[in-house]
């Protein structure tokens, strides 16, 4: 081989190493990029998770006080209907 086969298979080799290099920094940044997205997202998906429990915790709590007042309403008017009767029965 001459020198200048060498000289041209050494800058070929030289090129494609840069190129592989540009390549891996290019595939690199994209990389960081995808993975602050995901994280971005991933944060997001956290809050609104967390948004909604809470929704969920007072929907559950309302739910509980509703049922306590429809049994306190109708042992109201189980006591009413009961002294009804009673006032019904003395004028009677």
């Amino acid at each position: 081989m001459t020198a200048s086969v060498i000289i041209a298979l050494v800058g070929l080799v030289l090129t494609v190493a840069t190129t592989v290099f540009t390549i891996g920094k290019i595939i690199g940044a994209f990389t960081v990029k995808i993975t602050a997205e995901v994280e971005a997202l991933k944060q997001l998906v956290m809050f609104r998770l967390d948004s909604l429990e809470s929704k969920q915790d007072k929907y559950n709590h309302m739910q509980e006080r509703l049922a306590k007042n429809e049994a306190s309403s109708a042992s109201a008017h189980h006591r009413i209907d009961t002294l009804e009767s009673r006032v019904n029965a003395a004028y009677h």
